[in-house]
C-alpha cells in the first residue's frame, strides 16, 4: 500500500470513505459515528457482490490509534472459502457506524453496476450491527456465530451463580450443555426440544441447583427463543466467524 493510504502499490484505488474529507456521493458521517474510514478495491467488492454468504468480525487488540476497532467483512471467493474484501477503521461501535458502512458499499457497487443482496451475514450478536443490516438490505437473514452463541450462554450459566454446578454436577451440566447444543438443532425442533427434553429435566435436579437453574431458563426464553432463526446454524456450511479472527 502507498504512503497515503489511499490506493495500493499497483495504483489501484483503496480508500472508499474517509468521514475526515467526505465527497459526494457520499453523506457526513454523523457525530456520533467519529472518524471511520473503509477500504477495499474494486476487486474486492467484485468478490463481495458475488457472495452469497458474508461475514464480518470487529476487534480491538490490533486497532490503530484513531480507531476504537479494526472492522472487517469477508466474502466468498470459492465455494466455502472466505476472503477479506472490506476493512474499517472505526471510532464507534454504533448503529450509525454500521449503517454507514453498509451505504458506502452499496454506492461503491452501485457505480460499478453490482447488485449486492446477500443470502446470509454472520456475525456475532452486536444489536448495533443487527439493526443496520436488517434496516439496509432487508432481504439478507443473519445468523449468529455459534461460539459467540455458547460463549454468551456460558457467560449466563455464570451470571446465574450455576458454574459450580457445571462443573461438579453431571445431570445440570448435561442440561445446560444440550441447551447450548441447541444451535445445530433443525430450527422448526429447537423450541420442541427445549421444552420437551430440556427444561423438563429441571426439577430431576439437586433442589439446591433448582432456583438458579429456572432463573437461567427464564433468562434464554425471553432472550434467545425470540431468536432462534439467528442463532440457529444447522445445515450452514460455515457455523462460526472465528477465522476471521487471523485476518485482523
Amino acid at each position: 500500500m502507498r504512503r497515503n493510504k489511499s490506493s495500493t502499490d499497483q495504483g489501484a484505488r483503496f480508500l472508499l470513505y474517509d468521514s475526515n474529507t467526505v465527497e459526494v456521493p457520499y453523506a457526513p458521517a454523523p457525530a456520533s459515528v467519529g472518524r471511520l474510514i473503509i477500504y477495499s478495491s474494486d476487486l474486492q467488492l467484485q468478490i463481495l457482490s458475488r457472495s452469497k454468504r458474508v461475514a464480518s468480525d470487529g476487534t480491538f487488540q490490533t486497532a490503530a490509534n484513531i480507531s476504537q476497532q479494526n472492522y472487517i467483512i469477508v466474502g466468498e471467493h470459492e465455494e466455502n472459502h472466505t476472503v477479506p474484501v472490506v476493512f474499517c477503521l472505526c471510532e464507534s461501535k454504533c448503529y450509525q457506524t454500521y449503517q454507514l458502512i453498509i451505504q458506502v458499499l452499496k454506492i461503491n457497487m452501485n457505480n460499478m453496476n453490482l447488485l449486492w443482496e446477500p443470502t446470509c451475514w454472520m456475525s456475532d450478536y452486536e444489536n448495533a450491527l443487527v439493526k443496520a443490516v436488517r434496516k439496509e438490505l432487508p432481504r439478507t437473514r443473519l445468523i449468529g456465530c455459534a461460539f459467540h452463541y455458547a460463549q454468551c450462554v456460558h457467560r449466563n450459566i455464570q451470571s446465574h451463580g450455576l458454574q459450580d454446578a457445571y462443573q461438579n454436577n453431571e445431570l445440570v451440566r448435561q442440561i445446560l450443555r444440550q441447551t447450548m447444543a441447541l444451535a445445530y438443532m433443525p430450527s422448526d425442533q429447537i423450541r420442541k426440544l427445549y421444552y420437551d427434553v430440556i427444561k423438563a429435566q429441571q426439577n430431576t435436579v439437586l433442589k439446591d441447583f433448582r432456583k438458579n437453574l429456572r432463573n437461567f431458563f427464564k433468562y434464554f426464553e425471553s432472550f434467545w427463543l425470540k431468536k432462534i432463526h439467528q442463532f440457529c446454524v444447522f445445515g450452514e456450511s460455515i457455523r462460526t466467524n472465528n477465522g476471521l479472527e487471523g485476518m485482523h
